[in-house]
């Protein structure tokens, strides 16, 4: 993809690591498309289908003490890729500190999908094999 194509991709890629790094729900809320699709590296409980379970299970994560920060961020056309240090309890209620990634997709200016990813060379290649 063009230079000038992924420059199209700063706002909102901006706005995504500053909501992340802020756990600002309203950043989110505006940043996140509608009909948002939010999985887990595996299937389960926490897979949100829309923007309102994508922001409740957010503000549940983060009142039961999950915080996320990030720590790198690539783009590849309308996909990013987002290193995230996250600390506090996992959804199975162990307690510790882990390093996670998540793939995004673009449109329009919003995050139309998210996928978690427990892997940096799985997550690296669905964002690098996106060009």
């Amino acid at each position: 993809m063009e230079p000038e194509a992924d420059r199209a991709y700063q706002g909102p890629i901006s706005q995504l690591r500053a909501a992340f790094a802020g756990q600002d729900m309203s950043v989110m809320e505006w940043l996140l498309h509608p009909d948002v699709e939010w999985v887990g590296a595996e299937p389960g409980p926490l897979d949100c289908h829309d923007r309102d379970q994508a922001l409740s299970i957010s503000r549940a994560r983060y009142d039961a003490g999950v915080r996320g920060r990030p720590v790198n961020l690539r783009q590849s056309g309308d996909r990013v890729l987002l290193e995230i240090e996250v600390t506090g309890p996992d959804e199975h209620d162990h307690p510790g500190h882990r390093t996670m990634w998540q793939v995004g997709r673009l449109r329009d200016g919003k995050v139309i999908a998210l996928h978690d990813d427990a892997d940096a060379a799985t997550a690296g290649w669905a964002v690098a094999g996106a060009s």
